[in-house]
């Protein structure tokens, strides 16, 4: 497999799953490589040479490539050096295949995203292609991957023409007429999408795809979901900075030929479990259900 794609690698202070990630870019062998990192946090005691040793292991590129590093002098945060690297990224680049450190990919990621970066390049209903499948549990479709609205954050790929439209003043939202149109198409996602909101604004989190899932959103934009989940979210409590609980799921390869689905609409039923499952909206009776499980369990223990 030629990979025509480029490849954004991001990592930052966590050598031990930057070098599992790094062996199957390895293997992936891109033509076209960006190295993306962040600079240590001038207060955490060691940080410094776990960043220095997170970068070492990505200088061993023993293949025919064009390696471009984009390297922080100085601590950006998670969002602005993944924000700001793409935007740099997509001033040469057409498209890109994304990954972080704590995002391990089974091999066949990478042909799938090609293909369907090809496919859909010209689409502009498609503006992401998902590596992630937190439902691949289920028998929710028969075809290789599905359309839905949530765009991942966990090993994926996209063009220049949708990364265009990322804003992060989330000037959707402060439009009534904008939000009410989002709250129209997805009235179960009010209180969640509020909460985000809350959060950015009371400086609690500021999320980079946050601002890529309201785009999505607005432009009614729809994301490749894989019938088998391709990427594995590692477990990487030291250096995380959204993820501290232990989400690992197991991927499997995909197969080829690809078999894609009839129509290009979103997929209801995958988007309702993500829903559940991701960003936690449950119907009034079930979230009752759940707080009364939870204290009870919590009495008894």
């Amino acid at each position: 497999m030629t990979m025509r794609t480029p490849v954004a690698f991001f990592v930052f202070c966590r050598p031990e799953t930057t070098e599992k990630v790094w062996t199957q870019i390895r293997k992936a062998e891109p033509k076209t490589l960006y190295l993306c990192a962040d600079a240590a946090r001038p207060d955490r005691e060691g940080e410094a040479e776990r960043v220095a040793a997170a970068r070492r292991i990505v200088e061993t590129v023993d293949w025919e490539c064009d390696v471009h590093r984009i390297y922080a002098d100085r601590n950006m945060g998670c969002d602005a050096r993944i924000t700001s690297a793409l935007n740099e990224i997509f001033q040469t680049e057409e498209r890109v295949i994304v990954l972080e450190d704590d995002c391990l990919p089974d091999l066949s990621f990478f042909r799938y995203c090609n293909e369907l970066l090809d496919r859909y390049e010209k689409d502009e209903r498609v503006l992401c292609v998902c590596g992630a499948n937190p439902a691949d549990d289920i028998n929710l479709f028969d075809e290789s991957y599905a359309f839905s609205r949530k765009p991942s954050s966990t090993g994926w790929a996209t063009w220049r023409r949708a990364w265009a439209l990322y804003d992060e003043s989330l000037a959707c939202w402060e439009d009534p007429a904008r939000r009410a149109a989002i709250l129209g198409r997805n009235p179960e996602l009010k209180r969640f999408l509020g909460r985000l909101v809350k959060e950015i604004r009371t400086g609690v989190h500021n999320p980079w795809d946050t601002h890529w899932l309201f785009v999505n959103l607005e432009r009614q934009g729809l994301s490749c979901v894989p019938r088998q989940n391709l990427i594995n979210h590692l477990y990487a409590p030291v250096g995380a900075t959204h993820v501290t609980a232990n989400i690992e799921r197991q991927t499997a390869e995909m197969a080829f030929p690809l078999v894609h689905p009839n129509k290009i609409e979103r997929n209801a039923t995958l988007d309702k479990i993500l829903a559940e499952r991701i960003w936690d909206v449950l119907p009034l009776h079930r979230r009752i259900l759940r707080r009364l499980r939870l204290l009870f369990n919590g009495a008894t223990a």
